[in-house]
């Protein structure tokens, strides 16, 4: 279902994406955004919002943490 939601940007003449004002709006983006890595990929975020959002995690990380699972990989 998540993907059904997704749509295709298109790139203006100068390379840029134009984000539609219903991504906008969802996003509660007005003014600034940020752009967050995750890898290959990346996230935009009204930034405020995510400032909330990590705060969040990280409470949650902290509480969950002995639930974690960890994998060690090592490169030779």
């Amino acid at each position: 279902s998540i993907l059904a939601e997704s749509i295709n940007l298109q790139f203006d003449s100068e390379g840029r994406i134009l984000i539609s004002n219903k991504l906008l709006k969802h996003a509660k983006i007005k003014n600034k955004i940020l752009f967050v890595g995750q890898g290959k990929t990346f996230q935009i975020w009204e930034p405020t919002n995510y400032e909330k959002f990590k705060a969040t995690a990280k409470r949650k990380s902290n509480v969950y943490r002995d639930s974690l699972k960890w994998e060690q990989k090592f490169n030779k």
